[in-house]
């Protein structure tokens, strides 16, 4: 816990309850490293080592899979269009398989990453 003289000058806690740390405090860098906003961010960030190399990874993997979503999203609906546009009921059922694996994997992703 920081000293009131601390407290006075801005180092203290956020507060999850009252405010968004990763909005007000903090930016989520490219590298997964997070840039202080707010000297409440620097506080935060150094007291709880929320640089350290496990959720650094962890933060760099979130981002990757986002960024695979929005391709797998993107080829899901070319999927969609494709299907609704083939005639062969061989390859419809081969186009609706890869869209049921396209959407399950989504939705495991989008549980465990955002």
């Amino acid at each position: 816990m920081p000293s009131d003289d601390l407290i006075a000058k801005g180092f203290r806690f956020a507060d999850p309850c009252q405010e968004d740390m990763y909005v007000d405090h903090l930016q989520e860098m490219p590298d997964g490293k997070l840039q202080p906003l707010t000297t409440c961010g620097r506080y935060t960030r150094d007291h709880i080592r929320l640089d350290r190399r496990d959720l650094l990874n962890w933060r760099q993997l979130r981002r990757q899979r986002a960024q695979e979503l929005e391709t797998f999203a993107r080829t899901a609906t070319r999927l969609e269009a494709l299907l609704s546009g083939e005639p062969d009921p061989v390859k419809q059922s081969q186009i609706r398989e890869e869209i049921e694996a396209l959407t399950a994997r989504i939705a495991v992703d989008q549980r465990l990453f955002l």
